[in-house]
């Protein structure tokens, strides 16, 4: 299920609720992923010489959201750009190619794993992917 149109630079509504919103998955005594990404960045950004976020299968949705976030967030306080690593195992499709194909422009690099036969990477259809195929910044790695 789609947040905009195919063209467009959209993740999948699932996920990218859950990074907006407190989640008792995510402990609802914290803060949601996207307020943390931001505080963080806000109290620390005139220190950062690099970002990196990293996870497995519904992590590495998240991972993807918030390395787009942190971009978008570093942009908007700062004119020097930081380098962003998002490192995702078994991604799951999350969001549009233009999502992925915009990861140049903001200084992320997409470090891909994956086990052959993993259904979770592949399981949607639509208009999403995890970036796999997507040449702009993106390192994939196959595991036997």
């Amino acid at each position: 299920h789609a947040t905009g149109k195919p063209k467009e630079k959209v993740f999948h509504v699932g996920f990218s609720e859950l990074y907006r919103t407190q989640n008792e998955l995510l402990n609802a005594k914290r803060n949601s992923p996207k307020k943390a990404v931001y505080n963080a960045i806000e109290k620390h950004y005139t220190k950062l010489k690099s970002i990196t976020v990293c996870g497995h299968s519904l992590g590495a949705s998240l991972a993807v959201i918030a390395a787009h976030h942190a971009a978008l967030t570093v942009k908007s306080l700062s004119t020097n750009s930081i380098p962003i690593n998002c490192i995702t195992f078994a991604c799951p499709k999350v969001a549009s190619p233009e999502v992925f194909k915009s990861f140049s422009k903001l200084n992320i690099t997409h470090y891909h794993y994956l086990n052959r036969g993993d259904p979770v990477p592949v399981v949607m259809t639509g208009i999403f992917t995890n970036g796999l195929g997507i040449p702009n910044n993106h390192v994939t790695r196959l595991a036997p």
